[in-house]
């Protein structure tokens, strides 16, 4: 193993990876996946002055308070309709919130300032008003032309209103990464079947494939090979052979059939990594083969190491929201490690505050049913450690 690095430094050592391939699908199957086109304004946003309150719209003279007791209502504004007129300053049209401003009006009032008598409407005493209240006005938020979403966005709920909203009903979006999970290990047997006490069962092959299916939308290809070198070598190979990003569990520490890193720079790939001052995880690597940009992210064994470093981890590397952590006030102070980042599980407590989860070890991985995510902790010899400190939480996906 090289010389371990600090986590801040291994986070900026991953390259996102994005294939530069695109395909054109429907806008409706777009959510988490990376736009391949910019989206520009067809129109001005809004397209109208638009009324932001239920109420009434009038058209105020040179001074800022109408000189005049009441007001005549004339026919309500109608949502989706084509402006009405306001031809005297004393009229008073019904208008609806997100309804077009009749021409002419510019300002409105909310209905609840507003009192109804007959077919009079009065102000209540007291409120103020001012020209071009309560109204969106016409291109205030974008002109038409502008640039809403640039290539290389993620596409979430708000992206896909967005690119709704200009008239897309198709999309380009970069084609989908194809993931290979490489699961070693010769005491691992499928989870089906029953282990003698010297077995485990996979359940790495699982955890990892539900997080690059939340990450991704799709599962990974899975091979399972034992701790020969052979056999992890050929697993490698063949991963590379189809996929964009390749993960691995196990075979990453010094001991006798640890041939991982052995097996994926005969492959040629370049290690970034291998290593990190992080408690679990420690022996985590990361390499990219020079020639074809692909690029593998080479797991621990043990499930919790394994669950925890994928999860912070992979979603740097697939350019995903997840990968950017929440600021959070933990509730009581956390264990911190001279020299070494921690990585510790949390659950969040009715206050909203985040408490830690302190398991027995790396294979503790039962206790993590309680957690919602994974806590950030620096070395405890970094500057400024103390009580009430703003640490990094990484929810679970």
């Amino acid at each position: 193993m090289k010389s371990s690095i600090a986590f801040p430094e291994a986070i900026k050592s991953i390259y996102p990876l994005c294939k530069v391939e695109s395909e054109e699908i429907p806008l409706v199957k777009a959510k988490g996946r990376i736009l391949a086109e910019s989206i520009c304004a067809d129109r001005d946003f809004p397209p109208f002055d638009r009324v932001m309150m239920d109420g009434y719209a009038i058209c105020l003279g040179k001074k800022m308070d109408p000189p005049f007791d009441t007001f005549a209502i004339v026919k309500k504004q109608v949502i989706g309709k084509q402006p009405k007129l306001i031809v005297s300053y004393k009229e008073a049209i019904p208008v609806s919130t997100g309804c077009v401003l009749p021409k002419g009006a510019n300002a409105v009032i909310p209905i609840e300032w507003t009192k109804l008598w007959k077919d009079r409407l009065s102000i209540k005493d007291n409120y103020q008003i001012k020209k071009r209240q309560y109204i969106h006005q016409q291109a205030s938020d974008y002109g038409s032309g502008e640039t809403l979403l640039k290539r290389g966005t993620f596409l979430q709920s708000p992206e896909l209103s967005i690119i709704a909203s200009c008239g897309h009903s198709r999309i380009k979006v970069a084609k989908k990464l194809r993931i290979g999970l490489l699961v070693t290990g010769s005491e691992l047997i499928p989870i089906d079947e029953k282990p003698d006490p010297f077995q485990q069962r996979r359940s790495n092959e699982i955890s990892i494939s539900s997080i690059v299916e939340a990450l991704t939308g799709d599962l990974p290809q899975v091979l399972f090979a034992g701790e020969e070198y052979e056999s992890v070598l050929q697993g490698i190979s063949q991963l590379k052979q189809s996929c964009d990003l390749i993960l691995s569990t196990g075979g990453l520490a010094l001991g006798a059939g640890d041939f991982t890193i052995k097996a994926l720079e005969a492959l040629g790939y370049k290690i970034q990594f291998h290593g990190v001052n992080q408690k679990p995880g420690k022996p985590i690597a990361y390499g990219i083969d020079p020639k074809t940009h692909q690029q593998v992210l080479a797991l621990p064994g043990s499930p919790v190491s394994a669950i925890v470093t994928a999860r912070v981890y992979l979603p740097q590397i697939l350019f995903h929201p997840a990968s950017k952590p929440l600021q959070v006030v933990l509730k009581n102070r956390p264990k911190l490690l001279p020299n070494m980042s921690a990585l510790i599980p949390g659950k969040i407590e009715d206050s909203g505050q985040i408490e830690p989860i302190y398991l027995q070890n790396s294979g503790d991985f039962a206790t993590l049913k309680a957690s919602r995510g994974i806590i950030y902790c620096p070395p405890s010899n970094v500057e400024d450690t103390a009580n009430g400190m703003e640490f990094l939480f990484y929810p679970w996906l």
